[in-house]
C-alpha cells in the first residue's frame, strides 16, 4: 500500500490530475490537498474533489478503441472510481504503464500480458487484472496440454482432438496411421499459430495437414503451435455456421472461485456452410497479431478460423468462420436469441452442459494457479482474471471447446447501430455484473483507513487498518469475500459447484483440489439460497441504468444460406440438426465483432 496519503503521484506524464479519495471525508480532502490540475487533453473525465472511492488506472493504449467508448472505465466511474494514469491514445507521448507507476493506482485495468508485470510490486489492498495461472488455457499451445494433464483422455469430451505442434507431432502421426489402418476417415484438421484476430489458421485434410505442419514456414509466416481436429457436423441456423462467445471471471485461486455470465454473443459466419470446400480463394494473407485475446466486438481477437494465407496454403473458407475479423458486421444474435430458436428444454440442456465444460477448464488451471501462488507469494486476494470461452455446437448439441482467450476485446462497434447496442447491452451488462461482484466500491476501505490514520496520526486506527489487512490472507477472510462475490454476483453464475471435486478421487483427475475448495462446497451445498438462480447484487447507478435500454431488434426472419428454405416460427423449438439449412432465426440482428474459432 502507498504510504502517501494521495490519490496520484505528480509525474510529468500522468493522464489526469492529482485526485481524493475516500468519499468526501476530511482524510480524503487532505489526501488531495494537491488537487488543482486540468486533466491532460483527450483524459477521461475527473470526478469533482472528494467524490472518488478507488482510484484506477487504464492502459488505455494497450486496448483496442478510444477510452470515451470503454465500457471498463465506465462501469468504474460508476462505482465510484477515478482515473489516476493510462495516456490516452490520442497524446504524442506514450507515456507510463500501469506497472511502471504500482503506487498510483488500487486498481489495475490493463491486458493480462502487461498486468502480470505489475505483480513484483503489487501491495495488500491492490488489485490487479491477471491471475497467473490462466495462461495454462489462454496460451493456444497449452490449452489441450493442460486438459490432458488434469483429465487425461477425459479432456476431448471438452476440446476436440488436438495435438501441440511441434511436441506432438510424432503422437499426430501415429494416431494418422491408426485411423488409416482401421479405414476409417481422418477427416479436416485445422492447423493453427499463435496469432489472433483469425490469422494463422488453415484447414486441410488429415494427411495434407500434417503435411503441412512438417514443411518448414519461412518468415513472417509464423510456426503452427497446434492441430485440432475439425468439428465437420456442426449445427447450422440458416444453412450457416455460428459459434458462442462467454465471459468467465475467475477471481482466486484459494479457494477456487470463478462464475460465467449470462450475457453472451452468438457469432455467425457471413458465408453459407459448405462441407466440401474447406478453403477460400479470397481468404487474405495477414500476420499480424493483436494485445486483446478474442472478444465480440470490433477490433475483436481471433478464437476462430480465418484466414492468415492464400487458398492454396489451406485458409479456412468463410463458411467455416465466425471470427469477426473474417466476417466483418455478420449476423449477431444475444443468448435469449438463441434459446427462443431452440427452444428453452434444449436451451437449458445446452446451456448446463456449457457450465459444466467452463468449471472443469477452469478447474484444470488449479495446479499452475497454486503453483504460481507459490512461487509469486502475493498478497491474498490481490488478482482476478477475465476470459472469454469461445465455443461451437455440433449437431448433437454438444458444445466443443475451441479456445480460451485472455483479455477478450470488449470494443463495440458494428455498421447496424441495432446490432452495436445489442453487442453494447451484452458486454455492458456483463462488465457492470463483474464490476458488482469484484465490490470495487468498497474493497479498498482498509488501504484508506490506514491513509486516514496517517493523516490524523490516529494509531488505534492505523493499527485496525494494518489488521484486516492483514486478516485477508485468513480462511474467515478467503469465506467472506466468497459470501461476498455470490451476493454481488448479479448475471454471473458461479462455477464452483459444478467443479470436479469428487471425480479428483473417483476418476483419479490431477486436481490438487484443498481444504478451502472443500470447505466452500460444502458451505455453497448447504445454502443454496446463497448462489442459486435470483441472487443479486446492488441496484445499477442510475448513470447505468439509462444505458441498459433493450436494443430494437429487426422485424425480419434471416434468409438461409446455401440454398435451403427456411422454418417458421412454430417449429423453432425442435432441436436444429447440423447440416439443415431449415432453421430459420428469430430476427438476427447482424452479428458484431467476434473471434469464435472452427475447430
Amino acid at each position: 500500500m502507498s504510504a502517501a496519503p494521495r490519490a496520484l503521484s505528480q509525474h510529468p506524464q500522468s493522464a489526469v490530475g492529482p485526485q481524493p479519495l475516500g468519499g468526501g471525508t476530511a482524510a480524503a480532502a487532505a489526501a488531495g490537498a494537491a488537487d488543482g490540475a486540468e486533466p491532460a487533453p483527450g483524459a477521461a473525465p475527473r470526478r469533482a474533489r472528494g467524490s472518488g472511492k478507488f482510484r484506477f488506472w487504464h492502459d488505455e493504449r494497450r486496448f483496442k478503441g478510444p477510452a470515451d467508448k470503454c465500457i471498463v472505465q465506465q462501469a468504474l466511474f460508476d462505482a465510484g472510481g477515478v482515473r489516476t494514469g493510462g495516456h490516452p491514445k490520442c497524446s504524442p507521448m506514450p507515456g507510463p504503464l500501469g506497472f511502471q507507476r504500482p503506487s498510483d493506482w488500487d486498481l489495475l485495468w490493463s491486458p493480462a500480458r502487461t498486468a502480470l508485470k505489475a505483480l513484483p510490486a503489487v501491495k495488500a489492498g491492490q488489485l490487479v487484472s491477471a491471475l497467473p495461472g490462466m495462461m495454462s488455457v489462454t496460451k493456444k499451445r497449452r490449452l489441450s496440454v493442460t486438459l490432458k494433464s488434469a483429465y487425461g483422455g477425459d479432456a476431448f469430451s471438452l476440446v476436440p482432438l488436438t495435438f501441440s505442434l511441434p511436441t506432438e507431432l510424432p503422437a499426430w502421426r501415429a494416431w494418422l496411421d491408426a485411423a488409416a489402418a482401421r479405414g476409417a476417415d481422418p477427416g479436416p484438421w485445422m492447423l493453427k499459430t499463435a496469432q489472433h484476430l483469425g490469422m494463422g489458421l488453415s484447414l486441410l485434410p488429415g494427411e495434407a495437414a500434417h503435411a503441412r505442419a512438417l514443411a518448414p514456414r519461412a518468415p513472417p509466416a509464423k510456426p503452427w503451435v497446434l492441430a485440432q481436429r475439425y468439428v465437420s457436423d456442426p449445427l447450422l441456423i440458416g444453412g450457416r455456421k455460428f459459434g458462442i462467445r462467454l465471459w468467465v471471471l475467475v477471481t482466486g485461486g484459494a479457494p477456487l472461485r470463478a462464475y460465467v455470465s449470462t450475457h453472451g454473443l452468438v457469432l455467425f459466419s457471413t458465408e453459407g456452410y459448405d462441407a466440401e470446400s474447406l478453403s477460400d480463394d479470397g481468404a487474405a494473407s495477414d500476420d499480424s497479431d493483436g494485445e486483446e485475446g478474442g472478444g465480440a466486438g470490433a477490433g475483436a481477437g481471433a478464437s476462430g478460423g480465418g484466414s492468415g494465407g492464400s487458398a492454396a496454403d489451406g485458409a479456412a473458407g468463410r463458411g467455416h468462420v465466425t471470427n469477426y475479423a473474417q466476417n466483418v458486421d455478420g449476423t449477431v444474435w444475444d443468448l435469449d436469441m438463441l434459446r427462443e430458436h431452440l427452444g428453452a428444454e434444449a436451451y437449458e440442456a445446452l446451456w448446463s452442459k456449457l457450465v459444466a465444460s467452463a468449471a472443469r477448464v477452469v478447474a484444470a488451471t488449479l495446479p499452475e494457479v497454486l503453483a504460481e501462488a507459490g512461487k509469486m507469494k502475493l498478497p491474498a486476494h490481490s488478482t482476478f482474471e477475465l476470459l472469454g470461452f469461445d465455443y461451437l455446437v455440433d449437431e448433437s448439441h454438444h458444445p466443443w471447446l475451441l479456445e480460451v482467450n485472455g483479455t477478450p476485446s470488449l470494443a463495440v462497434e458494428h455498421s447496424d447501430a441495432r446490432v452495436e447496442a445489442l453487442i453494447h447491452e451484452q458486454k455492458a451488462g456483463m462488465v457492470r455484473d463483474m464490476v458488482s461482484l469484484l465490490g470495487v466500491a468498497t474493497r479498498f476501505d482498509p488501504r484508506y483507513e490506514l491513509v486516514r490514520a496517517a493523516v490524523t496520526k490516529d494509531k488505534a486506527a492505523a493499527r485496525r487498518a494494518r489488521v484486516a489487512l492483514l486478516a485477508a490472507a485468513s480462511d474467515e477472510s478467503a469465506f467472506a469475500l466468497a459470501r461476498a462475490e455470490l451476493a454481488a454476483r448479479r448475471g454471473f453464475v458461479p462455477l464452483m459447484p459444478h467443479f470436479p471435486l469428487r471425480e479428483a478421487y473417483d476418476k483419479g483427475y490431477a486436481l490438487p483440489w484443498g481444504a478451502r475448495d472443500y470447505k466452500l462446497a460444502e458451505w455453497m451445498a448447504a445454502h443454496p439460497e446463497a448462489w442459486a438462480e435470483g441472487a443479486q447484487g446492488p441496484a445499477p447507478s442510475p448513470e447505468a441504468q439509462g444505458q441498459q435500454q433493450q436494443p430494437q431488434r429487426p422485424a425480419q426472419r434471416p434468409k438461409a444460406a446455401g440454398g435451403g428454405g427456411s422454418r417458421s416460427s412454430s417449429s423453432s423449438h425442435d432441436n436444429s440438426s447440423g447440416n439443415s439449412s431449415a432453421a430459420a432465426a428469430p430476427a438476427p440482428l447482424q452479428r458484431g465483432p467476434s473471434p469464435m474459432e472452427v475447430s
